[in-house]
């Protein structure tokens, strides 16, 4: 299956080159403005979009990126412009764009090697995403489950504080009890007693 490709540009002889260039390798689609295109990408996943930034239905090429910047933020974009302006590169590098093409500079091998490139590059980011979401939510699985752990040696030690101070009253209760038997076995000596056992035993 070949991979899908979205073609964004007014003008009709620019589709008849692309399409010369890529139909042989890509499943090509082509429209004319924004408002096609957004309707398009809201229905099908594209695996590249090659996007003219002067299109009839927005105001200006900063206003073409930002709008395809949230309306395919996941899809690989490719600007391409009537004009090299290092300002437009810069612009197209700040809202995650690889390359930037310049219809009058453009060859077949040129394009064919910048939608490779485009799509290879960002389906490594995309792997690299998806493993380091893996790796995050395992370490919050990990994180969890010791939170878990700490929370019910926490309910353990208070419910040991008050099993420790019951032990200790009943410790207290039966060195009481232990002390009042020994007592009353062996009670403490009647000092009167004493002295008249000793006064008998003088006689």
């Amino acid at each position: 299956m070949k991979p899908q490709l979205l073609l964004v540009d007014d003008e009709p002889d620019y589709h008849l080159i692309i399409s010369r260039i890529l139909s042989e390798d890509y499943d090509l689609t082509m429209v004319d403005s924004f408002a096609q295109a957004k309707i398009l990408l809201a229905a099908q996943q594209y695996d590249a979009v090659l996007l003219d930034l002067s299109l009839p239905d927005t105001p200006s090429a900063r206003k073409t990126l930002e709008l395809f910047h949230l309306y395919s933020r996941k899809i690989p974009t490719i600007p391409i412009s009537n004009h090299s302006s290092k300002e437009m590169k810069m612009l197209s590098f700040q809202y995650g764009c690889l390359t930037y093409l310049v219809k009058s500079k453009i060859n077949d091998d040129w394009l064919k090697e910048a939608i490779f490139s485009t799509i290879y590059v960002k389906g490594i980011e995309a792997h690299h995403r998806q493993q380091m979401n893996e790796i995050n939510q395992t370490l919050i699985g990990a994180w969890q489950s010791v939170l878990i752990v700490l929370h019910e040696i926490i309910k353990s030690l208070d419910s040991v504080q008050p099993l420790s101070k019951k032990i200790d009253k009943m410790s207290n209760l039966i060195s009481k009890k232990f002390n009042e038997v020994s007592k009353t076995i062996y009670p403490d000596p009647d000092e009167e007693e004493i002295k008249r056992i000793v006064k008998r035993l003088k006689a």
